[in-house]
């Protein structure tokens, strides 16, 4: 891409859970975080290069996938969570719906591509000023009664 010096695209797919944490997604949530922070370094070397790569963070929340169709985990808080978690994504954007906000962010250049802006935005708040605070983990108290924390 570089040596072409033709327009190009990368779009990383992170997650809203790449801004958050949950005790029984704790290696999905960390691959989001990792994804994030790789995005956001290809950005700025991007930038310092002057190349004309635009580099995205997707973001997606929650759309109506079979993600946690085939989860594993004994675990009474993991199989909660999943439970939980698949009667949200039913009630999700449909795919098609979140393909076409996330290829249209892409197309604009946008970094910030999110198929749930507000959801992210509010989340992205929520984790700052827990990182501000040096705040104790915590969970929200729908994921308090999941887990049982």
């Amino acid at each position: 891409m570089l040596e072409r010096g033709l327009p190009a695209y990368i779009a990383n797919v992170a997650s809203v859970g790449g801004l958050s944490i949950f005790p029984v997604e704790t290696p999905y949530i960390c691959s989001k975080h990792a994804v994030l922070s790789y995005t956001e370094g290809l950005y700025l070397e991007m930038r310092m290069q002057k190349a004309p790569i635009h580099v995205s963070a997707v973001m997606p929340g929650p759309v109506a996938t079979a993600i946690f169709n085939d989860a594993k985990g004994a675990g009474t808080a993991q199989q909660r969570h999943r439970a939980a978690m698949k009667d949200m994504l039913a009630d999700g954007m449909q795919p098609a719906e979140a393909a076409d906000h996330i290829l249209a962010g892409i197309a604009r250049g946008d970094f910030w591509v999110s198929t749930h802006p507000e959801l992210t935005a509010q989340t992205a708040r929520m984790r700052a000023d827990y990182l501000a605070n040096l705040a104790l983990p915590g969970l929200a108290e729908t994921a308090r009664e999941i887990t049982g924390l």
